[in-house]
């Protein structure tokens, strides 16, 4: 198994702890199966010195179980809890959340389980381990709202094709929801507050940085002797 980071002791300003939430039991939470399909680059035409350089040779597998019943019932209740800190992420992802391993210690648990990890290393047949950065374990994209509003406008596919296959369907659903979303609801008209790195990625109309100082933020540049003074 691959070396795993230490989740940290303490929880950044402003995170608190869910409370009144099962402690996670893998006898009583997990339901691991290995996927009944796997497709590896070698099937795809790949060859031996490409896969090489590859971080996995699995490309894809088919969906497979990991949660049981009773796992599956605390994780969506934990999603629900978490949606309320939810967020866009610039016109790819209508609703997301980060960090939620810093407010369920399920979740974290999950996350970090050895035999979790151990059943994918088996799946993706390398060593793995859990992700480096905190923030990033747990994260979550919830649904778009929109679905129904995409779903409707698939009866456009009528005039091209009164009988539409379902790759065609599914091609027509995806790039409806991929169009851009704009500004709906209350996006728009809230304050983020957070990190720096809570805050790649998004799109924010103004930013204020607090404490900012020369040599502190933005961290000063280091000097390299391989380069010159003007580039």
């Amino acid at each position: 198994m691959g070396i795993a980071v230490p989740f940290p002791d303490t929880q950044p300003p402003g995170y608190e702890w869910f409370v009144d939430e099962p402690v996670f039991d893998p006898a009583r939470h997990l339901q691991l199966e290995a996927p009944t399909d796997i497709v590896l680059l070698a099937d795809l035409g790949y060859s031996e010195e490409e896969i090489a350089t590859k971080a996995t040779p699995v490309a894809a597998s088919s969906p497979f179980r990991m949660l049981s019943d009773e796992g599956a019932e605390v994780m969506l209740t934990i999603a629900r809890r978490l949606r309320e800190f939810a967020m866009p992420a610039g016109d790819r992802i209508e609703s997301m959340t980060r960090g939620g391993c810093y407010r369920s210690m399920w979740l974290r648990d999950l996350c970090v389980s050895p035999e979790v990890t151990n059943h994918l290393e088996q799946i993706y047949g390398i060593e793995i381990a859990p992700h480096a950065m905190p923030l990033h374990l747990g994260h979550i994209n919830f649904e778009p709202s929109r679905i129904d509003a995409a779903i409707d406008r698939l009866g456009d596919l009528d005039g091209i094709d009164p009988n539409p296959s379902t790759a065609a369907f599914r091609r027509a659903l995806q790039l409806q929801l991929g169009d851009d979303l704009g500004r709906r609801g209350t996006f728009g008209n809230g304050v983020l507050v957070g990190t720096a790195a809570a805050a790649l990625g998004l799109e924010l109309d103004q930013v204020i940085v607090v404490g900012m100082a020369e040599g502190s933020f933005p961290a000063r540049r280091r000097d390299d002797p391989l380069l010159p003074d003007r580039y």
